[in-house]
């Protein structure tokens, strides 16, 4: 069935000043003007106006680090749009932890406490530390970002292997087990290059009958060439039909586009920024 009219129409365009928060679980179409970073959302439910996919931006110390999470609640629509605000408080709850692993744990362990209906939440955490341009993520269950790396000219997957026996739970999404550990690993963004958070809801776009999967995305992606977050997000969507008057949603949707601008960061210190920085990676615990 064709689901065209959740479609947010136009952009708004938001300015984030530091510690402001902006998310939740309904159907939005955003640029934000972020400091270093430019930055597009598109949301849509699989079928009114929420549904199970939360996002959640927000800014903090002075603008040094720029939070971005998007999170799945299994399940699509309005029959979990009530659990994808209980999980989007919790963010907001928890969200000054700068170590993304306690963060998750943090979430991982409250959502837990009141999940009567067993559902799971497949969480993407990241966190871009302006100071040197790294991205930091630590990701639950969720799918693999995209990257373009300009100065290569090639689009991969953003991963890291780790090796793990029957006894080390790592990373499952959030709501199937307390303890469960996390990691997170941080890649280094330069100007020019393309950062794509995505639920499986376009993962799971349907062409010839086959879900695209991540290396139909990949496909789609490498074609497109543009000059902003929000012309490259526009025509991701375009180009993957969801303008098409018969475009069928199957999930809900989320996407984020993120590009790293040549900006001059915030003038900290240097033991300031290592401190930053390590709290950011768990390198040290925040008290």
């Amino acid at each position: 069935m064709s689901a065209t009219s959740n479609v947010p129409t136009k952009d708004e365009t938001v300015n984030l000043s530091s510690m402001e928060i902006w998310g939740g679980n309904r159907n939005a179409q955003e640029s934000f003007l972020l400091p270093g970073l430019d930055a597009w959302l598109h949301a849509t439910a699989h079928s009114g106006q929420r549904g199970g996919d939360i996002h959640y931006l927000s800014t903090g110390a002075n603008s040094a680090v720029l939070r971005f999470v998007i999170a799945d609640v299994a399940g699509h629509g309005a029959e979990v749009a009530d659990v994808a605000t209980r999980f989007k408080q919790l963010l907001a709850k928890h969200i000054n932890q700068l170590d993304q692993t306690q963060l998750a744990r943090a979430l991982n362990e409250e959502f837990l406490q009141d999940n009567e209906g067993g559902r799971f939440v497949a969480t993407l955490l990241t966190s871009y530390y302006r100071p040197t341009g790294h991205l930091v993520i630590c990701n639950a269950g969720h799918p693999r970002p995209l990257l373009y790396r300009q100065s290569l000219n090639v689009w991969e997957l953003i991963d890291y292997e780790i090796e793990t026996t029957v006894d080390e739970l790592m990373n499952l999404p959030l709501g199937i087990i307390n303890p469960t550990d996390y990691y997170q690993f941080a890649v280094r963004l330069f100007p020019g290059d393309y950062v794509v958070l995505y639920s499986d809801g376009y993962s799971s776009i349907r062409r010839d009958g086959k879900p695209l999967g991540e290396q139909g995305l990949l496909d789609t992606v490498r074609s497109l060439h543009c000059t902003s977050a929000t012309e490259f997000g526009e025509r991701m969507c375009r180009a993957l039909g969801m303008h098409d008057p018969n475009y069928a949603r199957v999930d809900d949707e989320t996407l984020i586009v993120l590009a790293p601008q040549d900006q001059p960061p915030p003038k900290f210190s240097m033991l300031t920024r290592i401190a930053a920085m390590a709290k950011t990676l768990g390198l040290i615990r925040i008290k």
